[in-house]
């Protein structure tokens, strides 16, 4: 699922790969965090893969609070700037996206018994 920070959320979208992946434009604020959680939580369990959603989700939250620069971030991970080092560890994949108008980070999870 890639993110990308802009002014109004807008709709999951499929992307078209050829694969199951999905973008989402959110805004930069604070509940923009909470909606990428909730939007990778809902994708991940359409798909049917629930073991995934605990992963998806933090890997979500990464990846959003640093688009959000006023969030006081509470956790031991996010105050240490482990965000990424987390990320790196539960994403099969994931990378940054350079756009007209900034940026859009994205992350793959592998399905449990699958290649990713």
């Amino acid at each position: 699922m890639t993110t990308t920070m802009i002014s109004n959320p807008s709709p999951l979208t499929p992307t078209g790969t050829g694969h199951p992946a999905y973008s989402q434009s959110l805004p930069c604020a604070d509940a923009s965090v909470a909606i990428a959680r909730l939007s990778v939580a809902a994708t991940v369990r359409a798909r049917g893969v629930e073991d995934l959603v605990d992963d998806a989700r933090l890997i979500a939250s990464e990846l959003a609070v640093p688009a959000v620069p006023h969030i006081v971030q509470a956790s031991e991970t996010a105050q240490s700037g482990r965000g990424m080092a987390v990320v790196e560890a539960l994403a099969c994949r994931w990378g940054i996206a350079r756009k007209p108008w900034g940026k859009g980070v994205w992350a793959e999870c592998a399905i449990p018994g699958h290649l990713p």
